[in-house]
């Protein structure tokens, strides 16, 4: 995670979220593309119980080994560490 910080723009607050994802991580655009949808997917999963904010993402080469379960359970204790979550864990 790049940036956490409230967004002033937003006339409605809500959780937003980028993903950056060069070459660098992978030369194959098909990679890169399956990470940045593992990324989007958690996020959107998780985007309720957030507070209004928006952040950027950027994978590691692990992320390309793991279920869209893992990324989420991943972002979901990224976010609780962070203190971003609005209730409390399920």
């Amino acid at each position: 995670m790049l940036y956490a910080g409230p967004d002033p723009k937003d006339v409605e607050p809500s959780a937003r979220c980028g993903v950056i994802c060069s070459r660098k991580f992978d030369k194959r655009a098909v990679r890169r593309n399956r990470a940045r949808r593992l990324l989007h997917e958690a996020f959107r999963l998780t985007e309720r119980e957030l507070t209004p904010c928006r952040i950027i993402f950027i994978p590691r080469r692990a992320i390309l080994n793991m279920k869209m379960q893992d990324v989420a359970h991943q972002l979901e204790r990224l976010f609780r560490k962070a203190g971003l979550l609005q209730t409390s864990p399920k």
